[in-house]
């Protein structure tokens, strides 16, 4: 009988920075195409230029 994998603390939180960092990189991408600084981009959304900066490091939960 096989044994069931416990699902790892580490695996999971792994993962869930690597997302994060690809949103934020993807979000960058769009922001600097359209040649906008952070504090512009942000307005958009209601979000400071600083959260905007957060987010592209990836060291932000985002929500929706």
């Amino acid at each position: 009988m096989k044994q069931k994998k416990k699902k790892n603390k580490n695996n999971v939180r792994l993962r869930t920075n690597n997302v994060k960092k690809e949103i934020g990189e993807r979000i960058k991408l769009i922001r600097t195409s359209l040649g906008m600084p952070k504090e512009v981009f942000g307005r958009l959304f209601g979000a400071t230029g600083q959260y905007v900066g957060i987010i592209e490091k990836g060291n932000s939960n985002l929500s929706m």
